[in-house]
């Protein structure tokens, strides 16, 4: 290879080698705005509240409602198995029926 071929593809792989640099910049800086929009949707989708701000509503947790309506109350023990009921017969009127860990009535009124 002679001097001038050579010199031809040192200049050569240098321009090739500033590309990729410049492609390679770009790239870390399309990779960093997508990262800074994510964030800033999540934040305005998901709404995470500061610690100074302060809101007006209370917590889920200091909410007491004054009624709660439904048709029956069935209280489950730790397996899903159900414990005791509060439900409206078909007939109208109310029963209440605590029953067993093993599914028996224990206790029923009326």
């Amino acid at each position: 290879m002679t001097d001038s071929q050579m010199e031809a593809l040192t200049r050569r792989l240098d321009r090739i080698e500033r590309g990729l640099r410049r492609w390679r910049a770009l790239g870390v800086i399309a990779w960093a705005l997508l990262a800074v929009s994510v964030a800033l949707v999540c934040l305005v989708v998901f709404r995470v509240p500061l610690e100074t701000e302060s809101s007006d509503e209370p917590d889920t947790e200091d909410v007491v409602e004054d009624e709660v309506r439904a048709r029956a109350f069935v209280l489950v023990d730790d397996e899903g198995r159900p414990r005791a009921a509060l439900a409206m017969r078909p007939d109208g009127t109310p029963a209440l029926a605590i029953t067993s860990a093993d599914g028996h009535i224990v206790w029923k009124a009326p």
